[in-house]
C-alpha cells in the first residue's frame, strides 16, 4: 500500500493520523499537500520524515522539488 496524504480528510491531528497509518507499515508515504506554501511544507515534511524513519517507511514529497531537497 502506498499512502498519499490529504490533511483536509483527517479526522484527528495530521501527524497522529500519519502515525496510525505508519503502524500498518505501508510501502511508502507521499506527502501531497498542494495548499501549503513552501514555508509551511518544509517543517511538515520534516515532521513526517521523522515519523516515517521511526517506522522505516520511505517518504516522498510531491509537488515541490526544492522543499523535498531541504
Amino acid at each position: 500500500m502506498i499512502v498519499v496524504t490529504d490533511r483536509s480528510l483527517c479526522k484527528k491531528p495530521f501527524l497522529a493520523q500519519l502515525e496510525s497509518i505508519l503502524s500498518g507499515h505501508p510501502e511508502m508515504v507521499i506527502l501531497r499537500e498542494k495548499s501549503l506554501s513552501r514555508n509551511e511544507l518544509v517543517p511538515l515534511a520534516y515532521d513526517c520524515l521523522m515519523l516515517c524513519e521511526q517506522y522505516e517507511v520511505p517518504l516522498s514529497v510531491n509537488g515541490d522539488l526544492d522543499a523535498a531537497r531541504e
